[in-house]
């Protein structure tokens, strides 16, 4: 019973449904369609600034002159090139760091022609042979123990092999002589 009872609502909002459709699409007071009012467009303002083909300029008669209408090899005059962008002020770059300030030669090997220097550079130990590069330095010449290196902008630099620390002998002079001898038989 629930059951038709419920069906027969469905049906029945159903059927006032359709006849509110029915009303609303036979009565034509209730909904007239009004028209928009026409806007008429505005082609000035849309082609003020157009750069239209065929559009000349006095300046350019001369050329058209020249390239008539129908010349197959007539073609439109080449768009002018953009403005250059302004130059940005130049500011002075530093110096470069000259590796050779904080450097240090901690060996040299010389034999007439051939030669080598163990060079510290940045705290990195580098060797070098005569005519061998480091950073733009060229190692030219070996002299007991100092060494000559170039640079194409720079003038030349003249290293001597130091030592880092005078430190004196770990074991006293007599201790270490008395240590060198043999011992002595009896």
């Amino acid at each position: 019973m629930k059951q038709r009872s419920a069906l027969a609502g469905l049906w029945m909002i159903n059927a006032a449904l359709a006849l509110a459709l029915l009303a609303w699409w036979l009565w034509p007071r209730a909904a007239q369609w009004q028209p928009p009012a026409p806007i008429a467009p505005d082609y000035a303002s849309a082609l003020q600034d157009a750069a239209l083909p065929g559009h000349l300029n006095a300046s350019d008669y001369t050329e058209v002159v020249k390239a008539p209408l129908f010349e197959t090899s007539r073609q439109w005059p080449d768009a002018p090139p953009p403005p250059a962008p302004p130059e940005a002020p130049k500011t002075p770059q530093p110096a470069p760091k000259d590796v050779l300030d904080e450097a240090r030669v901690l060996g040299v090997y010389d034999q007439g022609s051939e030669g080598a220097v163990i060079l510290e550079i940045e705290g990195k130990a580098r060797r070098l042979r005569l005519g061998e590069s480091v950073e733009g330095w060229t190692l030219r010449a070996i002299d007991g123990l100092s060494v000559r290196l170039t640079h194409p902008q720079q003038p030349d630099r003249i290293l001597d092999l130091k030592r880092r620390h005078d430190n004196p002998p770990v074991v006293p002079a007599n201790e270490a002589q008395q240590r060198r001898r043999p011992p002595q038989p009896r």
